[in-house]
């Protein structure tokens, strides 16, 4: 008797599981199909590569952790959050940072464990960071980056706001180089 009821469960369960992966596949769908239109008119003729170079900085340190706190608004397509990079200094006397954040982001403000409240500065989608002490080789180090902005202005978008049938649908597609768009970070995955 378990059995039957058992069966009778899922006869009960298949329709609407099939729905819901229905709907998870054209979403799925959509996603794709804007992955590679990106993908296409990055590779068009006459358009250069879409990241730029890294600083010569950032070969001097390496992140091994990111935590990142993020709230998003899908009305006005905005987020704030605050990243957490953990680094660790692979030189002798490592006194600044360069970190990638798009110009569409607005830094509210940048710390450090033990260093307090960091001076920093920007140019283009590069955050010039200033240790308030040197690191050795191997000393670690946690940043703080409070920051906002609205992603889908970047010229490399990296997060997206969408909807699909009447509900809000937020995704990413970060790598190689987009991350930059919707957090700060050191976009070189490398």
């Amino acid at each position: 008797m378990k059995m039957i009821r058992f069966s009778l469960l899922l006869i009960l369960l298949v329709p609407s599981l099939i729905s819901a992966q229905s709907r998870y596949r054209e979403a799925h769908r959509s996603i794709l199909h804007k992955m590679d239109m990106m993908r296409a008119l990055q590779a068009s003729p006459g358009k250069g590569p879409a990241a730029p170079d890294p600083t010569d900085n950032q070969d001097y340190f390496d992140i091994y952790h990111y935590s990142i706190d993020i709230a998003f608004n899908d009305s006005t397509s905005y987020v704030a959050g605050t990243v957490t990079a953990s680094l660790v200094s692979l030189m002798p006397g490592l006194s600044s940072l360069d970190m990638n954040a798009d110009p569409v982001l607005t830094i509210d403000g940048v710390h450090a464990a033990g260093q307090g409240t960091l001076s920093y500065s920007r140019s283009g989608d590069v955050v010039s960071i200033d240790l308030a002490s040197p690191l050795s080789e191997g000393d670690s180090l946690d940043i703080v980056i409070d920051y906002g902005g609205y992603p889908g202005g970047a010229d490399n978008v990296g997060l997206h706001f969408d909807s699909y049938n009447g509900s809000s649908l937020i995704w990413s597609l970060s790598e190689p180089w987009s991350a930059r768009s919707w957090w700060p970070c050191k976009d070189y995955p490398e």
